[in-house]
């Protein structure tokens, strides 16, 4: 009887864990079956970032680096290579050989003090100097002027004065130089012949010249110019791209500024390029010259 009852109880707890074993085994199906979905969902983020990372790590960066190639290039000097000392010496030589014989009307304002006039000048170069006769705005002739390159004269219209200066002797002085910044003959052959070439610089032959360069701009400097009476010294403020005189400085043989001229609206000419204006500026006085037109001479 014993024994009975221990068996049917031992059925009994068997038979209920025999009930309770099909469940357990239906969630423990649906838990692993639900985990194995959220691993093949982990699975397949994983790729789909592994994918798009990989797009971005080598895809992206190839096609940049192609477009890079196709598109970007060099970028230029800011400016262009600077000659050297002999190189821009023989540019202007060149340019000076190049330049055509050519005329021009210019306004020209004088101030001295508190008197300002004003007249109208009409120029023309020639190969070995330039002619030049002034103006008032009534049409009355003022003046002419004939320079070589060893010789000046200048004859006044009014008295008929007439007045010789060689540029081969020392300083010579003379009433009928008082303009501004003109203190001699020298002066004056400084002013022609920078009126003549443009501003392009002409150092003598036996001077010493000494180049330098910063960023955009260069400056030549001409000490002690023999080929000047008094030894004057030239400083040239260079545009570096186009390498047009934009100011030229005047020294005495002590180092002392005696006037400055400047050189603005460069317009092309033929073949050159020249300043349309022309400005003097001196403890006398200033003189402004504005090109109203110059045309090249085609038959000399």
């Amino acid at each position: 009887m014993g024994s009975g009852m221990k068996g049917a109880s031992n059925w009994a707890f068997y038979g209920q864990h025999l009930r309770v074993t099909p469940l357990c085994s239906l969630t423990l199906s649906v838990i692993i079956a639900h985990k194995f979905m959220l691993y093949i969902r982990f699975l397949l983020f994983i790729k789909k970032i592994f994918s798009e990372n990989l797009k971005k790590i080598v895809v992206f960066p190839v096609i940049a680096f192609l477009l890079g190639c196709s598109a970007k290039t060099i970028p230029p000097l800011p400016y262009p290579p600077a000659p050297s000392l002999d190189g821009l010496l023989t540019i202007y030589q060149e340019k000076r050989v190049a330049m055509p014989s050519f005329r021009g009307r210019f306004d020209v304002i004088t101030r001295m003090s508190s008197e300002k006039k004003s007249f109208y000048m009409l120029l023309r170069t020639q190969d070995n100097g330039l002619k030049m006769s002034g103006v008032n705005i009534l049409g009355q002739s003022l003046f002419t002027l004939a320079m070589t390159d060893t010789a000046l004269e200048i004859v006044l219209s009014a008295t008929g004065e007439t007045v010789h200066f060689d540029r081969r002797a020392p300083d010579q002085n003379h009433p009928i130089l008082s303009l501004p910044f003109i203190q001699s003959a020298q002066d004056f052959f400084m002013f022609l012949d920078s009126v003549r070439w443009g501003g392009i610089p002409i150092p003598g032959p036996n001077s010493s010249r000494i180049l330098e360069t910063s960023g955009d701009k260069m400056m030549l400097a001409v000490y002690n110019d023999r080929s000047l009476p008094g030894g004057s010294s030239l400083l040239y403020h260079i545009d570096r791209t186009h390498l047009q005189t934009q100011k030229l400085e005047i020294f005495d043989p002590d180092g002392i500024w005696v006037s400055t001229l400047t050189f603005s609206d460069y317009r092309k000419v033929s073949t050159m390029d020249y300043p349309f204006l022309i400005q003097g500026m001196s403890k006398t006085g200033q003189i402004s010259l504005r090109a109203r037109e110059i045309l090249p001479v085609l038959n000399q």
